[in-house]
């Protein structure tokens, strides 16, 4: 069946339109602005301009916005304003948060120099919360680096050291609601 209708397939990324002709299927870049197709340019048929919708807009949109008509521009901004006030009503993630308290080894015990405070915010701003395994697992190696202090296999161990303040950290994870 030859349909002698032309219709837009999709934007091109400059601004232009790529048409196909409903009678041939063949498509072209029309680049007239806001003038229609008289003719095809590849099967010469005369041809006439039926409203169709672009293959990448849904439906319910292309339906609104012939419906709205002059008032789309309005209509599209409420819409983007009740979506912005839902996204902004949604209630924050809750995150991790590693906190430390430190000790001050002495002679003959220890003494609290500062109690749990916040060391680190995990996941804090970001787009995806971190995970309880992630969160335990930096948990994990902020304490295995906490044990190595002062030992061989602490990157910044010298064993000529003379003046050896000995501090201690204590790590623990707690989940804060966002």
């Amino acid at each position: 069946m030859l349909i002698p209708f032309y219709r837009c397939v999709r934007d091109a990324d400059d601004g232009c339109v790529i048409c196909q002709c409903l009678h041939c299927g063949e498509t072209w870049e029309w680049r007239g602005g806001s003038g229609k197709v008289r003719f095809c340019l590849f099967c010469g048929t005369a041809i006439e301009w039926r409203e169709t919708r672009d293959s990448d807009t849904p439906r319910w949109k292309h339906d609104l916005e012939m419906r709205s008509g002059d008032n789309w521009p309005e209509v599209r901004c409420r819409l983007w304003r009740e979506e912005s006030a839902k996204r902004d009503a949604r209630k924050p993630e809750p995150y991790w948060v590693l906190v430390e308290r430190c000790f001050y080894e002495e002679g003959r015990g220890e003494r609290l120099l500062r109690d749990w405070e916040a060391h680190n915010l995990l996941g804090c701003g970001y787009r995806h919360p971190l995970s309880a395994h992630d969160a335990y697992e930096i948990l994990l190696r902020k304490r295995e680096q906490a044990a190595a202090k002062g030992t061989p296999d602490d990157p910044d161990y010298t064993p000529a050291d003379e003046l050896k303040l000995t501090y201690r950290y204590e790590y623990r994870l707690r989940r804060v609601p966002g």
